[in-house]
């Protein structure tokens, strides 16, 4: 996938920088960098979405294992009473 959005990029560089010279004198530089921008935006855009997908994905995960964790150690912590100080401190740092 990301090959497919790579290679008009990567082809278009190509060819800019084996044919400079000839643009230069053609006067075609701005239809290449016109051509750069809009390509450019294409894989910025699924880069962008990509990239906020999974810091969304990863933000739930987190946010789940953190409810998790913590009503684990509530459980923990309150059911019962702890007998020793080992115990209270053991519950401690579960918490």
């Amino acid at each position: 996938m990301l090959s497919i959005l790579n290679a008009p990029i990567v082809s278009l560089i190509q060819d800019s920088i084996n044919g400079q010279v000839n643009m230069r004198a053609l006067g075609v530089t701005g239809f290449y960098l016109k051509e750069l921008m809009k390509l450019n935006d294409v894989q910025t855009q699924a880069f962008i979405t990509s990239n906020g997908i999974n810091r969304y994905s990863a933000y739930r995960i987190d946010m789940q294992a953190y409810y998790i964790s913590t009503i684990f150690a509530a459980i923990t912590l309150f059911i019962s009473y702890p007998q020793t100080p080992g115990e209270l401190a053991v519950k401690a740092i579960g918490f």
